[in-house]
Order: C-alpha cells, then sequence, then structure tokens
C-alpha cells in the first residue's frame, strides 16, 4: 500500500538527502498513498480529504533546548499547522485561505459539508464562508497549554500576540509572566513588548 519508513530512509539516503527530509517525504508517500486508494476503489469523487496536524515543530528558534518538544511553549512555531481540505463535490478555489484560522473551527466545517447544523454552543464558525471566497476577516484565536510544571494561556489576532504564563501552585508568590509580539513587526515572535 505505502512505503515503510525504512525504504523512504534508504531512498532519501541514496538520494543524498538529510535524514530529517525522510519523515516528511514518507509523510508524502503516504498521502499520496490514501489518494491513491481513493482512486482505486472508485471513492475519489465523493470523499471529503482533511490534512492537518495537532501541533506545529519547534526547530530551536528561540531556545535549542526545544528542539523537537512541543509541551513549552505558545509560539506560533507550535501553534501553526496545516490544514488543507478538499471536497470534490465542490469547486472551491484552490489557494490560500490568509485569514487566521482555528482548528476549533474544522469541526463546523465538516458538519456543514456533511449538510448538517452545528451544535449551538460550539466554539468554532464553520471555514466554507473563506473557502468560498465570501468571507474574509481573521478570527481571533486562543490557546492553552497545561502540564505539570508549566500553565499558559495566549490570544492571537493577526496582528498582535498576547502570552501569559500562570504561576503553579507551589509557586503562589510569583505574579503572570506575559509576553506580547507585534506580529507586523516581529513575526517570529523573538521581541516581547511586555515589561512583565
Amino acid at each position: 500500500f505505502m512505503p515503510t519508513r525504512a525504504e523512504i530512509r534508504a531512498q532519501n539516503a541514496a538520494a543524498g538527502f538529510p535524514e530529517d527530509v525522510a519523515y516528511m517525504t514518507w509523510f508524502d508517500a503516504g498521502v499520496a498513498a490514501i489518494l491513491q486508494k481513493l482512486r482505486d476503489i472508485g471513492a475519489d469523487d465523493n470523499t471529503l480529504v482533511v490534512l492537518t496536524s495537532d501541533h506545529g515543530e519547534d526547530l530551536g528558534e528561540r531556545d535549542l533546548r526545544g528542539l523537537g518538544r512541543h509541551q513549552h511553549q505558545l509560539h506560533d512555531d507550535l501553534l501553526h499547522v496545516p490544514l488543507v481540505l478538499h471536497d470534490p463535490r465542490e469547486a472551491f478555489p484552490v489557494r490560500r485561505v490568509a485569514a487566521q484560522v482555528r482548528l476549533a473551527d474544522l469541526m463546523p466545517t465538516l458538519l456543514e459539508l456533511a449538510g448538517l447544523e452545528p451544535p449551538a454552543d460550539v466554539d468554532g464558525r464553520s471555514l466554507l464562508p473563506l473557502m468560498r471566497g465570501t468571507e474574509s476577516g481573521d478570527r481571533i484565536a486562543f490557546a492553552a497549554l497545561s502540564t505539570a510544571d508549566l500553565r499558559m494561556a495566549a490570544i492571537r489576532t493577526r496582528d498582535a500576540k498576547l502570552i501569559v504564563q500562570l504561576p503553579l501552585p507551589s509557586q503562589t508568590s510569583e505574579g503572570p509572566r506575559e509576553s506580547l509580539y507585534d506580529l507586523r513587526a516581529d513575526p517570529l515572535e523573538q521581541r516581547s513588548l511586555a515589561q512583565t
């Protein structure tokens, strides 16, 4: 059905590609195999295909100790994820939607595509108006992270982002630490404007 990781690594090594390319090549091969299987069984003309991820990747932009970790910060390198939707039943323009969207918008979108009404209390909004070009506005995005040694929350617009690190119960004498970024001037979130 699809090549194994070992086969992909061997192919990449023979082609002179670095080891870290193997994972993406394996992912690409997996997507290609799924799409081919849909064609083989005649389901490609009525199957909605969604590609996304639960997190981005820390490549050590702020601190090399974070390289490859996923639960230690709320910067865009971990929050920005791919989202590709293909519905062969509707001719959406093939394009990148420039508006900021959220994964919370995915469930109402899928329900609407299935002809179902999303629950009234759902946090997200359907992406179909953006996909059809009848809406262009950004959506405010929220993120939160809670582990045994870290509690953080963030709010993001197209132009700004606020990240608040909350003290743990054992750190009650400390107040929250805030980072505020002007994303127009500092899209990589390198210089906080907050004084805390």
